[in-house]
C-alpha cells in the first residue's frame, strides 16, 4: 500500500542470476514483508536516513556486479532513482529489462488464476448485491458506499479503486460518487476494483435505476453480441492482432462504430498488462494467460464499453475462470439518433438485465 501512497518509500528487488533474490525494504515496512513473502534474505533500511538507491548500489558492488550489464525494470524505476543509481554504479551498463518482466507476468500459474477468479466473484456479487438494496432517490455515494462495504465483506484487502457514474454523470469518463440522488429511468455505470493480495480485480457494470425501456434493452444487446463473438474467437496459438481484427468485423455486423482497439491481459500488480491486443503484429495467446475483456464502441451519438469478465485461455478454448458474466457498461447515447439507425433484430444470446432496486436475474 505505501508503494502506490508514498513511491519514495521504494521497495526494490535484485535478482542476480546465480543466486537468491534480495528484496531492499524499508524498516517500516519490515515486517509485513517477511510475512508475505517468500524470499528469506531481506534488508531493509531507514527511511530518511539511508536513500534506498545506496543501499542497492552497496549490495551490487559486494556481490561484484557494480561493473556487470544490469537490468532494471524502467517502467516502475523513477527518473530520479534511475540516475541516482547510474551516478553510484558509473561502470554498470544499465539497460531496460522491462520486456522481460512483462513476459513473466503474462503468465499465470495455478494459483494466481484461482486468486484473480475469486477477486472477480468477489466484486461482481458486491455489485449485485448493493444494487439489489439500492433504487430510486438514493444519494449517489450511498449505494458506492454499499459496494464497497459487500466487497470488503467478500474479502477483498482494500478498496482499489471506484469510478461511479448515474445521470449525466454516465457520460463522463472516470466520475466520482456524488452526494446528489438518483433519478428513476436514469443510467448508472460503475468500473470497480479491489485489491487482492496484491492483485486487483477490475469489472464495469450498466444499470438503469428502475427498469430500462425496451429500446435501451435492445441497444444493450447490440455489444454484448459482439462480447460473446470476441471471446469465442479467444484460441491458444491464435495472434492478438486477429481477435483485435475478429472483434472489428463482429462490430460492423451490428452497425457498431469499432473506436478501441486495444485491450490488455490480465492483472498483476496493476490492473491491465502485457501482451496489448492491437492491430499491429502482437504475441500470440498463450493458454496460461488470463484476459479481462473489455471493448468499447463510439461515435457522436454512440459512446459505450462493454465490461470486463475474467477469461483464462485453456488448451481447448476459452473458460470463465469466475463463472461469470458481467453485464454492459453503458456510457452514453442519443436515443433519438440511435432510434432512426439501430434496430437490428433480436439478438441470439440474451444478456443479464441488472437493475437498481431489483435483484438480478
Amino acid at each position: 500500500m505505501t508503494q502506490r501512497l508514498i513511491p519514495e518509500r521504494m521497495a526494490l528487488v535484485l535478482w542476480p542470476r546465480a543466486a537468491e533474490p534480495i528484496p531492499f525494504v524499508c524498516t517500516i515496512g519490515a515486517s509485513l514483508a517477511r510475512a508475505h513473502s517468500w524470499i528469506a534474505d531481506q534488508r531493509g533500511y531507514v527511511e530518511f536516513e539511508t536513500w534506498p538507491v545506496e543501499v542497492l548500489a552497496r549490495a551490487l558492488h559486494d556481490l561484484g556486479l557494480d561493473r556487470a550489464r544490469l537490468g532494471i525494470e524502467q517502467r516502475a524505476l523513477s527518473a530520479n532513482a534511475a540516475a541516482e543509481l547510474r551516478a553510484r554504479l558509473p561502470a554498470a551498463a544499465l539497460e531496460a529489462c522491462d520486456a522481460l518482466f512483462d513476459a513473466v507476468r503474462m503468465v499465470k500459474s495455478k494459483p494466481e488464476i484461482d486468486l484473480l477468479a475469486g477477486a472477480a466473484r468477489v466484486t461482481d456479487a458486491a455489485i449485485a448485491r448493493a444494487w439489489a438494496e439500492g433504487g430510486p432517490d438514493q444519494p449517489e455515494r450511498e449505494l458506492a458506499n454499499r459496494m464497497l462495504y459487500h466487497l470488503l465483506e467478500g474479502g477483498a484487502d482494500s478498496l482499489a479503486f471506484l469510478v461511479f457514474g448515474a445521470g449525466d454523470g454516465a457520460r463522463m469518463a472516470h466520475p466520482a460518487p456524488r452526494p446528489r440522488r438518483m433519478r428513476r429511468g436514469g443510467l448508472v455505470r460503475v468500473d470497480f476494483a479491489g485489491s487482492f493480495g496484491g492483485y486487483y480485480s477490475d469489472l464495469a457494470r450498466m444499470g438503469v435505476i428502475d427498469a430500462p425501456t425496451r429500446f435501451e434493452d435492445e441497444i444493450y444487446r447490440r455489444p454484448w453480441q459482439v462480447h460473446h463473438e470476441r471471446v469465442a474467437a479467444l484460441r491458444p496459438g491464435v495472434p492478438t492482432r486477429a481477435i483485435v481484427h475478429a472483434c472489428r468485423a463482429a462490430f460492423e455486423r451490428q452497425r457498431l462504430n469499432f473506436s478501441m482497439p486495444t485491450w490488455a491481459t490480465a492483472s498483476a500488480s496493476a490492473c491491465t498488462n502485457a501482451p496489448c491486443c492491437t492491430p499491429t503484429p502482437t504475441p500470440h495467446l498463450n493458454p496460461i494467460w488470463c484476459s479481462p475483456s473489455s471493448q468499447s464502441i463510439g461515435s457522436p451519438t454512440v459512446c459505450a464499453t462493454t465490461s470486463r469478465t475474467l477469461s483464462c485461455c485453456a488448451r481447448t478454448g476459452l473458460k470463465s475462470s469466475c463463472a461469470l458474466v458481467t453485464g454492459t457498461n453503458s456510457i452514453a447515447w442519443s436515443i433519438d439518433t440511435l432510434e432512426r439507425r439501430s434496430r437490428s433484430g433480436p439478438m441470439p444470446t440474451d444478456p443479464p438485465t441488472v437493475c437498481v432496486g431489483e435483484h438480478p436475474a
